[in-house]
């Protein structure tokens, strides 16, 4: 697409953003503080800015679930078309190291790998190294998408609610329901699943919840 071609359209804007370090980091020289920092870096404006500059006239907003953040912004994104709010929709995510504070606190709570090397599904994970992206995907109804590069055939989401463990322990029995739920709403046979790609944790016990939980569902299946 050319961007005019989307302009003043119902193009609706989500964007994961969990922690941002732009704000203070633009703020910490007073000399250099500018007026802009305010739209530029709230992060209520991330995704309005977008909105803003290509005249899109969906819905606007910023998804913060922490790291599920990009994730829940697509499932939002993807209700809204349903739904009729909006007929594309651009969701992103982003991440960027700007404050080492940040990594500090981080390594405080010893979620940071001391050699920064992540070791997914591993018993000798230890923590994560921080690094950063960008992604952003453009999704539409099929029947009027001039490209298809991947199908959403279902999409969903829940959360854990209370826990012994702690409000940061996931949740095995929450993340298995899930699964199970997804699955039979689109009525997919878990066995003709050819690929999963998973969420590691920074932690070695935890790492293995997601590959678990898939694991568990897709055994029950073929019993």
């Amino acid at each position: 697409y050319d961007s005019e071609e989307l302009r003043g359209k119902k193009v609706g804007v989500f964007l994961g953003n969990g922690i941002s370090e732009s704000d203070e980091f633009y703020c910490c020289d007073p000399k250099k503080i500018s007026g802009y920092v305010t739209t530029g870096c709230y992060r209520s404006l991330f995704a309005n800015r977008i909105s803003y500059t290509f005249d899109f006239k969906g819905p606007s907003l910023v998804i913060d679930t922490a790291c599920s953040s990009g994730a829940v912004a697509l499932y939002e994104a993807v209700r809204a078309i349903q739904s009729n709010e909006c007929e594309a929709a651009i969701v992103g995510a982003a991440n960027l190291c700007l404050r080492p504070a940040t990594s500090l606190q981080y390594n405080k709570l010893n979620m940071l790998s001391d050699d920064g090397v992540c070791k997914s599904f591993d018993a000798a994970g230890n923590g994560y190294g921080r690094s950063e992206a960008i992604v952003a995907l453009l999704i539409q109804k099929s029947d009027v998408a001039r490209r298809k590069y991947a199908s959403i055939v279902h999409i969903k989401c829940n959360t854990d609610g209370f826990k012994e463990q702690g409000a940061s322990f996931p949740s095995a029995v929450m993340q298995k329901q899930l699964i199970k739920e997804a699955y039979d709403e689109c009525k997919l046979n878990p066995l003709e699943v050819s690929y999963v790609e998973a969420h590691s944790f920074f932690y070695d016990f935890r790492c293995f919840i997601p590959i678990s939980c898939n694991t568990k569902t897709i055994d029950q299946r073929s019993l």
